[in-house]
């Protein structure tokens, strides 16, 4: 069984508003982001996850973003499929670019404290948490969600994120 790595873009604008995209292929609001490809692991071995971070970004919303602080590393199901996911998530915000929607997006939203009903239980977890907090790590690693920064402390959560209240 592999293990695959995505990472996602925490982006709020100036108001505290949290930029999230309508998938095509399913009903549900998530963070832009996705999975890696092979050319983020040539674009530098240690930069890979923001490789793949700014490359999904800018495919998904047409935007340009800078990774400004991880809020964390986590692990869950890939959103398609039952294949496990390391999944980074990056506050972020745009240098360049304007939304698009296209063949992964259907339409953006900027969401304030109340979410879509179908948003993707982790991200809402994780938005949530940022929102009392202004962050997300001390939160989720007292609830052992946290991964830290690196995979040494990788434990397999994937099926209890989805289920487990995080508030």
């Amino acid at each position: 069984m592999g293990i695959l790595f995505a990472a996602f873009a925490l982006i709020p604008d100036e108001f505290g508003q949290v930029l999230l995209k309508l998938r095509r292929d399913l009903d549900i609001w998530d963070l832009p982001g996705g999975c890696a490809e092979e050319d983020d692991f040539h674009a530098g071995s240690r930069q890979f996850h923001t490789a793949c971070l700014k490359r999904e970004v800018r495919e998904e919303t047409g935007l340009r973003v800078e990774a400004l602080a991880p809020l964390g590393l986590f692990f869950a199901e890939a959103v398609l499929h039952d294949t496990p996911s390391v999944q980074a998530v990056y506050i972020c915000r745009i240098v360049a670019g304007s939304l698009k929607a296209n063949d992964e997006a259907a339409e953006f939203g900027w969401f304030g404290t109340k979410l879509p009903k179908n948003t993707f239980e982790l991200h809402r977890c994780l938005i949530e948490h940022w929102r009392r907090t202004g962050s997300i790590r001390t939160n989720l690693a007292q609830q052992g969600l946290f991964l830290g920064g690196d995979l040494r402390g990788l434990v397999d959560i994937h099926r209890e994120v989805p289920r487990r209240a995080l508030a």
